[in-house]
């Protein structure tokens, strides 16, 4: 009968004899060379995996680049959007607004102390039209005073009457210069369409009284020597809005072309063949 004793020249581990060393052994082998194979694709994979991190950088750093620019362009544009709505409420105010609608009023001093129309003109009240005809008078008034050698400014309104109407601005002291006075222009009186507006520089020495001393190239008191008469479709500059210029800048990101690229070892490593290859054998 055939014995299970290990021969002579077998090496024993725990009941092992050699053929079962020899097999064991030779899983072994073949279980590190898979792995070794598994090794080299996975290195594959991940080289890959690694150029395409530094082509992912690339295209997020370009992302981030050009969404910054396009938050700096939204600000921009935001400005250019309130500068426009600005002006279009500024535009339907005036359009919609008490104004002059048509014609030049060429108003110019009328019997030494007020003033009227050289031409006719049309203003527009409440949306209605009215004509305001040539020759039509302003009174000036009589209450008005402007002190020595400064400046008074009143504003001329037309009414759906075809009347015209003075409104001096309120400032007793008066003005140091004519843009000041300008700049004090008052507000149109209810229902009364702003045809343009008269400077006056009160006398050097003598002041100036509405109705007592005569417009520049007037006769009596103590004549205004220097009275401006402004024809103006805006008088109250109701407009004042501006669309800042600056438009948005170029994006200076560039596109990074090539995206990450398809991975060639997509399938990774392979299942191993050998994984039972450690089991011992015991007699």
């Amino acid at each position: 009968m055939a014995s299970n004793r290990p021969l002579p020249g077998d090496l024993t581990v725990t009941g092992m004899d050699q053929a079962s060393m020899y097999a064991w052994m030779a899983n072994v082998t073949d279980l590190v060379n898979e792995l070794q194979t598994d090794h080299a694709a996975n290195k594959l994979v991940v080289d890959e995996l690694a150029t395409d991190h530094a082509t992912t950088k690339a295209t997020v750093d370009a992302a981030r680049t050009a969404i910054i620019e396009l938050s700096d362009d939204h600000d921009t544009n935001q400005t250019h959007m309130t500068n426009l709505k600005t002006l279009v409420n500024n535009m339907r105010t005036y359009l919609t607004g008490d104004r002059l609608f048509s014609g030049n009023p060429a108003l110019l001093i009328d019997t030494n102390f007020d003033v009227k129309t050289g031409g006719a003109c049309v203003v527009s009240i409440d949306g209605v039209l009215a004509t305001v005809a040539a020759s039509a008078n302003a009174d000036t008034g009589t209450t008005k005073t402007i002190p020595a050698a400064q400046w008074g400014v009143f504003l001329v309104t037309g009414a759906a009457n075809g009347a015209l109407t003075a409104t001096w601005a309120a400032a007793s002291a008066g003005y140091a210069n004519e843009a000041a006075a300008i700049a004090a222009l008052p507000a149109a009186p209810a229902s009364g369409a702003p045809v343009g507006y008269v400077t006056v520089q009160a006398h050097a020495t003598a002041g100036f009284t509405a109705g007592t001393d005569a417009l520049q190239t007037g006769t009596g008191g103590s004549i205004s020597p220097d009275t401006n008469y402004y024809n103006l479709a805006d008088a109250l500059s109701t407009i004042t809005a501006t669309v800042s210029t600056s438009s948005e800048s170029a994006l200076g990101a560039a596109d990074p072309g090539a995206g990450p690229a398809t991975l060639s070892n997509t399938t990774g490593p392979a299942t191993l063949a050998n994984s039972t290859a450690l089991t011992l054998l015991r007699s």
